[in-house]
């Protein structure tokens, strides 16, 4: 999945760090290493669309930072 990244470490998916089918993974609205600043919350279907993924992965607890520096 288009910029987001598998959460390392939680127990769930191979922990290969790409955001897959059944993993859960953050959201990274910037370009480059900051992904951003705070807690993380799960995403609204907003956030979801802008990865535009096409329907090949399915089943994602997609998650962000509260900031993103904005």
């Amino acid at each position: 999945m288009r910029r987001a990244s598998e959460v390392i470490g939680d127990g769930i998916g191979n922990d290969n760090g790409l955001c897959e089918s059944n993993e859960t993974c953050i959201y990274h609205p910037n370009y480059g290493h900051y992904a951003g600043d705070g807690t993380l919350v799960s995403t609204s279907g907003a956030c979801a669309n802008n990865i535009g993924t096409g329907g090949l992965v399915e089943n994602v607890r997609l998650l962000a930072y509260s900031s993103n520096g904005r």
